[in-house]
């Protein structure tokens, strides 16, 4: 990536015209999925059951930038340029879970559970280079996330 935060940013549309860069300003990476699959809940005793589930389904990434915030060679005011832009993205993704759950009263329980989810993720970006010419660049990512958790719960059985 053409970017240093010790060294100016040279502007590609002005010859000689360099910026210092004091920040970088980038947009969330949002992420919304949807999953389908199964669930499993086996009782061990009366009021103890153990469950597990196996997701798959699909993420989506919207289109996001990162930017440079910084003062031009000789002035005072900031400015905005950007760096990057990465397109919208639409990943493959697997979940899986473990739970304990505890009957409180015929209608109530009670549930901690321990969920995994693994995305394996392409992002492609954009970058302007000093020709004003973009290269494109792809990054290879696994997202995994550790989620532990507990609810209470209503049984309409």
């Amino acid at each position: 990536m053409p970017l240093s935060l010790t060294k100016p940013l040279a502007n590609p549309t002005v010859p000689g015209t360099t910026y210092q860069v004091n920040a970088l300003k980038s947009d969330p990476l949002d992420m919304i999925g949807g999953y389908i699959g199964s669930y499993l809940s086996y009782p061990v005793t009366n009021r103890f059951l153990l469950g597990t589930k196996l997701l798959i389904g699909c993420n989506y990434s919207p289109a996001s930038r990162i930017s440079a915030l910084g003062v031009e060679e000789g002035k005072p005011e900031t400015i905005e340029k950007e760096i990057v832009n990465t397109n919208k993205a639409f990943n493959i993704g697997y979940s899986t879970n473990a739970s304990f759950s505890y009957i409180l009263h015929p209608n109530l329980n009670m549930r901690v559970f321990l969920d995994y989810t693994f995305i394996p993720s392409r992002f492609v970006s954009y970058i302007a280079n000093p020709k004003k010419e973009t290269d494109r660049f792809e990054h290879h990512k696994t997202l995994q996330t550790l989620t532990l958790g507990a609810s209470v719960n209503i049984m309409l059985w």
